[in-house]
């Protein structure tokens, strides 16, 4: 480096000191000795000339991107990098305008320009250094200038094998350092510990300000509970550097851990130091005293002595200071102080109370425990002394007993106090005494308890005893207490009804047994038993029941069956035994009679013969000839056809000779005999049953129809052919026939020419019927229909009908007098006369060869012309027989000269076929010079359709085509059509014109420029 100087040297001095100075500045290069002042600093452009002339663009010097706008006085670290991919080491020198550099690891500072303090040996090399900004602002620059080179020991001679760069310049902006402000606590959480409720402890911490300025603070509390602050003044300022004491009390009202926070904003700048939370936190403590309010001692007897503890704690964590307690109210006082007045936390203690009761009453007092700035409820005492107090009731009935017999009562001891009652003893006194005796007694006896004491009680007479008992007992009150028993001894008394005879009147014999009942009563003074009771004879007399017992007052029935199995009078008596003493046996007498029925019945009921599906009713005789009534429990009918019935089948009943009467009914549903039985189910034991034959026959008429199919051949459509049906009733019973009618596909070919009498009507046996059928074919085909009998039952019978149409070849059409000719190939022709000056008479004549029926005749527009039918004189529709002919007039209406249009329509065969006819009438002043058809024509096709059709006009140019439904109003409607218009079938709403005939009308110009008119006939079928 630093070529400018070796050159001077390199004249004034030898070749070999020349070489000895080349060594040295190349090591002292590499090892940075003294080398500065190389950089751009101070607008230097020479550079590192000792390796190179001039920089080489290959080598690059750079600075890492650190700040570059730094506070005043600040420090940096930067790193300066030499690159170079074709060299092998590399040294560096950097120098600062304004600030100061410090070197880092592999760096020295010479003169204020920092460069390396030994040669990097590899590439790409880096230095880091620190930069500290000057103590003014402005702007600061970084200049570098790096050497790469090939660590050969020697500089090259400024050969360029060594090679350097500046380095492009690094610009620094140094600001001042803005105003600060900043806040540091001296504690972030303030702990209380423990304190007593109602006592206040504090403590302190430090609030200081770290900042270039003044700081302005405000604190206070986050819930205020238990914690209070000094100072509360807001908005207080602490200048930087100093600090303020801020003073935190704790003061809880209650048990239990405390927690708060000191919250403490300031205007400093960092948001997260602008609000900060000290956390505080303490625990109330307190003694708490725990014990309950009463103190029960219970019952105790009276001059005896209760001692009972009363319990009480302190559950706090301090200690509790009692004082010595107290009582108040009479049988109470203390037996034994507390142990301790001090009482620590978690302790416990007691104080025991005595209780003395000296009466039978109840007793209270309060037990008074205190301790300083404590509210301690106070103890409510009681006690009951307690007493037996025995209670009798005198006299006493212990009941009754059978005389001669032993009983055992009792008297019963009640105490009604409220200590146990103790019974030392009973004793008997009294004059009746002898027929009581003690048996038991209870000696201890519970408050408000009883007990008893049992006597027993032995009567010799039917009558009341008394004696007098003693009881001693612990009662101080009343020691002995005496009661009154009284006893009776009881007899039972029998009574009976009927006293004499029990009549059963008469009943059937062998019949369910006919019970009668004697009521006997007990008129005594105790229960009467019934030992037994004996009908005789026996049969026709039983026991059917008795009651054991008969209670005192009250009575009871003993029940007799009589069962006769003969008929005649029977008498007899039944014995009752019983305890009575007085009346040991009772005996009733008894009497009755048995009876019978007797039912005659018919053997055998026929019905003879009945038509069938015909009901038939007869009446039966029942009749009982007995004395005795029967009861007809149910009819059973025997019938495997199910044609008989009985219409009163009800249960009935006959007495002694009398009758009923019972409708039977035959039905039959076929011509044949049919048999049955009706059994009688009665309550007459000797005939339980009883069996009725049935028997009867149906009748049926049938009918023969001749012939059963009827053919006719082949028929000439529009002639009429018939031909007779005979129907006979060949049955044994009338047939009502319910209608004569032709039915089938072909029904309308045929038809009834005869006049048949009002149906429905009966045929009687061997009746006839004579039936005209017609047949009347319409065209060319096979036609069949079906003659159908219906009958009353609603079976039909049918006679099959055939015929075969025939059709007349065609007749050309009548010329005569024809002014003009239509090319139309149709059936019916039209030709017109004159018949004055303006109207003329069409002759429509039916050359098909068969019948054609006509639908209508008329003009289509009616606006210039009118049509009237002259003849036949019929009512369209109507039949127009082959070669006939009918005559329509039409005439002009108009008066003013000029031709007219108009089309005359033929309808035949329901609209199918349409025969239009053109009419142009042209009127001069002498009269109507012409009125003739003209040749054109429309088709359509499908016809008729379900949808879309074509319209095709021949003969027509130009047209404007509208479809019109009978009524005359516009379906739909086209203009300025050519040759065909194709119809989609809708109106124009676009809806599906309804199933019906149409009729599609064109006016327009022929292909010759006249003016003309066609119509056709459409049917639209969905």
């Amino acid at each position: 480096m630093r070529k400018a100087f070796l050159r001077s040297l390199w004249i004034g001095m030898t070749m070999l000191l020349a070489g000895v100075y080349v060594i040295y500045q190349a090591n002292a290069h590499s090892n940075g000795q003294n080398i500065a002042g190389l950089t751009q600093k101070g607008g230097n452009t020479s550079g590192c000339t000792c390796h190179c002339a001039s920089a080489n663009s290959s080598t690059t010097v750079s600075f890492s991107t650190a700040a570059t706008t730094i506070y005043t006085g600040h420090s940096y670290t930067y790193t300066v990098t030499v690159s170079n991919s074709s060299e092998s080491g590399a040294g560096v020198e950097v120098a600062v305008q304004r600030g100061t550099l410090t070197a880092g690891t592999g760096s020295q500072v010479i003169n204020n320009e920092l460069t390396h303090s030994a040669a990097a040996t590899s590439l790409p090399a880096s230095w880091s250094f620190t930069y500290t900004a000057p103590s003014t602002s402005g702007t600061d620059t970084l200049f570098g200038t790096g050497n790469a080179v090939n660590l050969d020991g020697s500089n090259g001679g400024g050969n360029c094998t060594d090679v350097w760069n500046f380095s492009p310049k690094y610009v620094i902006t140094v600001v001042d350092l803005p105003v600060t402000k900043a806040i540091t606590l001296s504690r972030n959480s303030i702990s209380m510990g423990n304190l007593r409720v109602g006592r206040t402890k504090k403590d302190t911490m430090q609030l200081r300000s770290t900042s270039t300025a003044s700081i302005t603070v405000n604190t206070s509390l986050k819930t205020g509970t238990a914690f209070s602050r000094y100072p509360t003044t807001s908005s207080r300022s602490i200048a930087n550097g100093t600090q303020e004491i801020d003073t935190i009390y704790f003061a809880p009202t209650g048990r239990g851990s405390y927690t708060d926070s000191l919250i403490i904003t300031s205007d400093v700048d960092a948001p997260a130091d602008q609000r900060k939370a000290v956390y505080l936190n303490g625990t109330g403590i307190q003694a708490i005293y725990s014990g309950g309010n009463t103190l029960a001692f219970a019952n105790l007897r009276t001059n005896q002595t209760k001692l009972k503890g009363f319990v009480y704690s302190n559950t706090g964590d301090d200690t509790l200071f009692m004082q010595s307690p107290s009582i108040s109210g009479s049988g109470f006082a203390i037996a034994t102080q507390p142990t301790r007045l001090a009482l620590p936390p978690g302790v416990t203690d007691s104080v025991v109370v005595r209780f003395s009761p000296v009466a039978k009453t109840t007793y209270n007092g309060t037990l008074t425990l205190s301790a300083p700035g404590f509210t301690i409820p106070t103890v409510a005492l009681s006690g009951t002394g307690i007493a037996p107090t025995i209670a009798v009731t005198s006299p006493t009935n212990i009941g009754g007993v059978r005389v001669n017999a032993q009983t055992q009562g009792s008297v019963i001891i009640r105490n009604t106090g409220t200590d146990s009652l103790h019974v030392s003893g009973v004793t008997l006194s009294g004059s009746n005494a002898a027929r009581f005796s003690i048996s038991n007694f209870s000696p201890v006896i519970a408050p408000s308890g009883q007990g008893v004491v049992l006597i027993n009680y032995s009567p010799l007479a039917e009558k009341f005893d008394t004696a007098s008992i003693a009881i001693a007992t612990d009662d101080a009150a009343n020691p002995t207490s005496n009661v009154t028993v009284i006893a009776q001894g009881l007899a039972p008394h029998i009574a009976v009804q009927p006293a004499d005879t029990l009549d059963f009147g008469s009943v059937r014999i062998n019949a369910a047994p006919a019970s009668r009942g004697i009521t006997v009563q007990n008129t005594g003074t105790d229960v009467l038993n019934l030992a037994s009771a004996v009908p005789l004879p026996s049969p026709p007399f039983s026991l059917k029941s008795k009651p054991s017992s008969v209670d005192v007052g009250t009575s009871a029935i003993v029940s007799i069956n009589f069962a006769p199995t003969t008929v005649g009078s029977f008498t007899g008596s039944v014995a009752i035994a019983s305890d009575d003493l007085n009346k040991p046996s009772t005996v009733v007498y008894l009497k009755g009679a048995g009876i019978n029925s007797a039912l005659n019945i018919p053997s055998n009921v026929d019905f003879l013969g009945v038509a069938t599906q015909t009901s038939h009713d007869t009446i039966i005789t029942l009749q009982n000839t007995g004395a005795a009534g029967v009861n007809i429990l149910k009819y059973t009918l025997t019938d495997a056809s199910g044609v008989f019935s009985v219409k009163d089948s009800v249960s009935h009943t006959i007495a002694g000779n009398s009758s009923i009467h019972v409708t039977l009914s035959f039905k039959p549903t076929a011509a044949q005999n049919y048999s049955g039985t009706l059994t009688l189910t009665t309550d007459d034991p000797n005939a339980h049953t009883l069996t009725i034959g049935l028997a009867g026959h149906g009748l049926e008429g049938a009918l023969s129809i001749s012939p059963a199919s009827l053919d006719f051949g082949t028929v000439d459509s529009g002639k009429t052919v018939t031909s007779p049906v005979d129907i006979t009733n060949t049955g044994t019973a009338g047939v009502t026939i319910q209608s004569v009618a032709i039915t089938g596909a072909n029904a309308s070919m045929f038809g009834v020419k005869s006049t048949l009498p009002a149906l429905p009507a009966t045929l009687q046996t061997a009746g006839k019927l004579n039936v005209v059928v017609s047949f009347d074919p319409p065209g060319a085909g096979q036609f069949s229909a079906k003659l159908t009998i219906s009958k009353s039952d609603g079976k039909t019978t049918d006679v099959t009908l055939h015929g075969v149409g025939r059709s007349v070849g065609p007749i050309l059409p009548d010329t005569t007098n024809l002014q003009l000719v239509s090319a139309s190939t149709e059936n019916i022709v039209i030709t017109l006369k004159s018949d004055g000056a303006k109207s003329w008479i069409s002759k429509i004549t039916n050359n098909s060869g068969h019948r054609v029926k006509i639908d209508g005749v008329g003009l289509m527009s009616g606006t210039h012309y009118s049509e009237t039918l002259t003849s036949p004189d019929s009512t369209i529709p109507f039949l127009l027989a082959d070669q006939a002919s009918i005559y329509v007039r039409i005439s002009l209406l108009e008066s003013q000269a000029g031709t007219y249009l108009d089309t005359l329509v033929v309808m035949s065969e329901q609209g199918i076929t349409s025969t239009l006819y053109p009419i142009t009438g042209t009127l001069t002043t002498s009269g109507v010079a012409s009125l003739q058809p003209k040749s054109f024509s429309i088709t359509a096709n499908p016809n008729p359709t379900h949808g879309q059709i074509a319209f095709n006009f021949e003969g027509i140019r130009l047209a404007d085509a509208q479809v019109l439904d009978l009524m005359g109003r516009v379906v739909a409607e086209a203009h300025s059509v050519t040759g065909q218009w194709i119809w989609n079938g809708r109106n124009a709403s676009g809806e599906a014109a309804p199933n019906g005939i149409y009729i599609v009308r064109t006016s327009g110009k022929s292909f010759a420029g006249e003016s003309i008119t066609a119509s056709a006939r459409i049917i639209v079928q969905h």
